[in-house]
């Protein structure tokens, strides 16, 4: 979950290629993963509220 917040919050460059999301959204993300109990549920509310943002996340995983 940590490695997730990090990435959220800018400490690792974006790995998705395309425009950056705001740091608005980043927030709410990092916000959404720190609530959460484990980082699929962290991503699983996240694509509830912000699906872009999720897939994005996601690629970058790969």
């Amino acid at each position: 979950m940590q490695e997730h917040v990090k990435q959220l919050e800018g400490s690792k460059p974006a790995v998705a290629p395309g425009p950056r999301p705001s740091a608005e959204r980043m927030r709410r993300a990092a916000q959404i993963f720190r609530n959460a109990k484990t980082p699929a549920e962290g991503m699983k509310k996240l694509q509830k509220v912000d699906p872009d943002l999720a897939n994005t996340l996601q690629r970058g995983r790969r």
